[in-house]
């Protein structure tokens, strides 16, 4: 009965747009949809998740106009990565800037879709799109080390 409170507690702030941060330890991700989450070194195997995959694999390549193209994608993990390593090329002057990733950017730093993360074999996290993008996430030094790691 606390589980179905909690959780209908959560949907019902969720609509209202509001997060209450204090529940995230009760509410785990979805273990059907693992393509909704974004972790670096996830799980008993503290390998990446799917989603990190798709995008390590698209780097390598340097096929960064695809990296770009998930901007837009349906699924909010591919969307907040998408929208990080753009900027990163970017930065780099691999891409350049243009109305559509500035509309991209525009729409992903403000959503309030739910993204899920992992960090090791029991954390699991989740927060509004817009909150990824915010200087102190929690998220951001692993990023970072993930950047370094890819010689990126």
């Amino acid at each position: 009965m606390l589980t179905s409170l909690i959780i209908g507690c959560t949907a019902k702030k969720h609509k209202e747009k509001v997060i209450d941060r204090d529940l995230t330890e009760f509410l785990v991700p979805p273990t059907e949809n693992y393509e909704n989450i974004i972790g670096f070194k996830c799980f008993a195997a503290g390998s990446s998740t799917e989603v990190v995959k798709i995008f390590e694999d698209l780097l390598q390549k340097a096929n960064y106009t695809e990296i770009a193209l998930h901007l837009n994608n349906s699924n909010p993990a591919y969307k907040v990565v998408a929208t990080v390593l753009t900027e990163k090329l970017m930065e780099k002057r691999k891409l350049k800037s243009n109305s559509f990733i500035e509309r991209a950017f525009d729409r992903n730093k403000n959503s309030w879709e739910l993204v899920y993360f992992c960090s090791g074999c029991t954390f699991n996290s989740f927060a509004p799109m817009w909150e990824c993008f915010q200087p102190d996430f929690f998220l951001d030094s692993d990023i970072k080390i993930w950047f370094h790691e890819l010689e990126f």
